[in-house]
Parts: structure tokens; C-alpha cells; sequence
């Protein structure tokens, strides 16, 4: 695909304002050597006091308000009395570098994609569907698809929508539409909904277009959509076809995750849905009184047994767990693996430590191997004492029996992706990924 000159010209503009970004957080840093220290100390102080208050007990209430008060305090106070018109100036000009900057890449980003849209639709004719089916869940996101008026938009298209009722099983009707002729089943919802409809297309061989019509939308995010632009997911019915990995548990297949041990303790709490807050809260509050562990049992890679657990989390393919900006993203959809992270043992020392590494960007799980444990493998088998233990499975409660058998099924989905093909989660815009992007951008190569 050629790059126009115009991109070019404002890839090296991007670049040349990072330069100045770069300079002039130095000038400052230079004539304020105590202040940058002073205000990043000041501010995970409070994080931790609030962090106090949060999963503190009575006795620890107070110390955590006295904590994060204190720290916001002094923090204003420095902030009002050490600044000056020079160093008011220099913080506005900054400021204004960094939208200038967020908004060249955020525009350069676009316009890519914009390209390599058009490349492939000049290659490609109109979709070979015959008889499209969507699926929509018009509750899910607070009703993002209706109020984006998708199932009139998707009948003009000639695709037959399906809207969901509240009592209607979401397989069955995944089912209903292949016995009318499907030749591509779309869905809308949350992943819980879009996980029921993969199930079906994973069992018949047929492609799957995904709607980011949900609350969080974690895997249509993973695939590059936007819930902004809910419209243009429609274009994946013209789009380009993409095996990807999925798991299963116990032969029930999932898309992103299942959590074992904490997270399941809290979802399974009659009180979640209405209050999850208050919930987590109390759970956490109660972990950390008793010490609690969860007796699950299970091989890490290097075959030794683990017997007690806080929380493991197995992802399809590996997530970004350390960096603060890019958290719960996943690298790919294709790395024919899963991601175990075992936290054997939850203390106050150790979110401390974690706050820290993710501050300095360490490697937080290198430095605490005794409290976490994380490693990829193709399958676990987790034991447990019961005969049946609570699961999140994509954030939704569920249960199994046991043993817990996860394994990921590579390429198992065929996924319809955006004519322009699978989009990566758009990066932090100061990473080192971000700007070599830019900087092939400039040179002219293909990114």
C-alpha cells in the first residue's frame, strides 16, 4: 500500500513535536529539580490512602483518610505556592504540545486504516454472504445499537436482524437463523451474548461478525472496534475473514478469560449486579482480615503443584498485566496459547510493591515470584475439594464441575474483521511501539 506525501509530512510533524514535548519537560524538570519528585510522591501517597480506605478496616479508616487528606493537602499547597509565571507558561505550552501530538497520531492512525480500507475494497468485491443474520441485544451498553438505529441500518444492507427478547435463549436463536439459511451469524451484546453465538458458528464452521454493542466491549476492542463507531462495524460483513484462538472450560467455549478464586467469590455474592462496589469491598475487606486462600490445586510449567491460590486468571492468549496505560490488553488473537496468572498470597506489602513497579515500569512479577506466578501453556487442570466450583467466564457467574479442564482451541473462530483486517488496540501514543510506528511512517514503509 503507498503512503500519500501528506501522511508523510505530518508523520514527521508528529515527530518533530514529540521533539519539542521532549525539550521542554526538561526545561521544566531543569528549573523545578524538586517539584516533579515531590508531586509524584505526593500522589501515590494518596492512591495508597485511598487504597486504605477502600479495603481497610475500622481501625484503618482513619489512618487511610489522614493519609490520602494529608498528601492532597500538601500536594495543592505546593502546586499554589512554587509556581510562577514562567512555570505557568511552561506547563500551558506543554500542555498544548501534547494534544497537538495526541491528535496528529490519534489522525495519522485513522487515516492508515482509512487507506488500507480503500486498498482492500478496490481488491475485493461485494460481500459472497447470501443470508446474513445480526443478533442484537438491545439492553447491552445501555442500548448503544438501537440508539445507533443498527437493525434498520443492517436491513438496508440485506442483512435480517433479530432483536432479543428478555426471555429468549440467545443459542437457540443462533440456532433458529441456521435453520433458516445462515451463512453468517452476527451478533450484538455483551461478550456473554457474543460468546453464546461463537458457540454456535464454532459448531457449524461459519463466520462470525461481532457488533461493540456491549458495556465494556472487551472483545470487540481486542479486534480493533470501536463502540464510538458501532455504524462502521457493519463494514465486517464486507470485511475480511481471520481465524482466531478461543478457549474452552470443561468443553464450554469462552472468548477472553475465566477467573478462579477471588473474583469468582465476589461475582458469585447475591449483592454484585445491584452492588458491585460495596461488594468487592466487603470481599476484599474480608480476605485481607482472615488471610484468605482458595484451595485450588494445579501444575505450573515447571511441574510444580500448587496448592493454594488468591486468584488465577487464564486469558486466550497472553494480556498486558503491567502497563498502566495499555491494561487488559491483549498482544494477539492468534498466539495459540493460554496466559495463567497465579497470585498465591494478596497482602498490603504486595499491592504496595505492585503500585510501585507499575509507577517505575518493573517487572512486578519477577520481582514477587514467591506471591505471583504467571507462564503460558496449551491446557490446566485445576482441582478444587467440592464437586463443583463458581467460575467468571468472560465476567459472567458460572459453575463446573471438577476437576476445571481449560484449553485453548487455535483458530477454532472465523472471524469477520474490518475490510482493512484485524486492528490492534490503539497504543499509548508515548510508547516506544507508537512512535517507531510513526517514524516507519515517515521513511514510508508500510505499517
Amino acid at each position: 500500500m503507498r503512503l500519500p506525501l501528506l501522511w508523510r509530512l505530518l508523520a514527521i510533524l508528529s515527530l518533530l513535536t514529540l521533539g519539542l514535548i521532549v525539550m521542554v519537560s526538561i526545561n521544566f524538570i531543569i528549573t523545578n529539580p524538586l517539584i516533579i519528585p515531590l508531586v509524584l510522591a505526593l500522589s501515590f501517597s494518596s492512591l495508597c490512602g485511598a487504597w486504605i480506605i477502600f479495603i481497610g478496616l475500622k481501625k484503618r479508616l482513619l489512618l487511610g483518610w489522614l493519609i490520602m487528606l494529608g498528601s492532597l493537602a500538601t500536594l495543592i499547597v505546593i502546586l499554589i505556592f512554587s509556581s510562577n509565571n514562567s512555570d505557568n507558561s511552561i506547563v500551558i505550552r506543554l500542555g498544548f504540545l501534547i494534544c497537538i501530538y495526541a491528535f496528529l497520531v490519534s489522525w495519522l492512525r485513522e487515516k492508515y486504516w482509512s487507506l488500507r480500507r480503500e486498498s482492500s475494497l478496490r481488491q475485493k468485491s461485494k460481500s459472497s454472504f447470501k443470508n446474513p443474520y445480526l443478533i442484537i441485544n438491545p439492553k447491552s451498553g445501555d442500548g448503544r445499537a438501537i440508539k445507533a438505529n443498527i437493525p434498520a441500518r443492517a436491513k438496508k444492507l440485506g442483512i435480517k436482524v433479530v432483536v432479543t427478547k428478555k426471555s429468549d435463549n440467545i443459542t437457540q436463536l443462533a440456532q433458529n437463523a441456521l435453520k433458516n439459511g445462515a451463512d453468517v451469524l452476527g451478533v450484538s451484546g455483551g461478550d456473554g451474548t457474543i460468546g453464546a453465538v461463537a458457540t454456535v458458528a464454532i459448531e457449524h464452521n461459519l463466520p462470525l461478525v461481532v457488533l461493540p454493542g456491549g458495556t465494556r466491549c472487551h472483545f470487540a476492542r481486542d479486534t480493533g472496534l470501536d463502540p464510538k463507531k458501532i455504524v462502521d462495524s457493519l463494514a465486517c460483513f464486507n470485511g475480511v475473514e481471520v481465524r482466531i484462538d478461543v478457549g474452552s472450560i470443561n468443553g464450554r467455549i469462552f472468548l477472553n478469560n475465566a477467573s478462579l478464586g477471588l473474583y469468582a467469590d465476589i461475582i458469585n455474592n447475591d449483592q454484585y449486579r445491584e452492588h458491585k462496589i460495596a461488594t468487592t469491598r466487603s470481599t476484599l475487606q474480608k480476605l485481607f482480615e482472615e488471610q484468605k486462600q482458595y484451595s485450588l490445586s494445579f501444575d505450573d510449567d515447571k511441574g510444580t503443584r500448587i496448592k493454594r491460590v488468591v486468584q488465577v486468571l487464564i486469558g486466550v492468549n497472553a494480556y498486558k498485566t503491567m502497563n498502566v496505560f495499555e491494561l487488559g490488553h491483549r498482544t494477539s488473537l492468534t498466539g495459540q496459547t493460554l496466559q495463567v496468572t497465579a497470585i498465591t498470597q494478596l497482602t498490603r506489602t504486595l499491592l504496595t510493591s505492585f503500585m510501585k513497579t507499575i509507577a517505575l515500569n518493573k517487572d512486578f512479577i519477577a520481582n514477587n515470584a514467591e506471591s505471583i506466578r504467571q507462564w503460558e501453556t496449551q491446557s490446566i487442570k485445576i482441582n478444587a475439594p467440592t464437586k463443583s466450583i463458581v467460575v467468571g467466564v468472560d465476567g459472567e457467574r458460572e459453575e463446573y464441575a471438577t476437576p476445571v479442564t481449560i484449553k485453548v482451541l487455535p483458530g477454532a473462530l472465523r472471524l469477520m474483521t474490518l475490510p482493512e483486517g484485524l486492528r490492534q488496540r490503539p497504543k499509548n501514543i508515548f510508547s516506544a511501539d507508537a512512535i517507531k510506528t510513526v517514524w516507519l511512517a515517515f521513511i514510508g514503509k508500510d505499517v
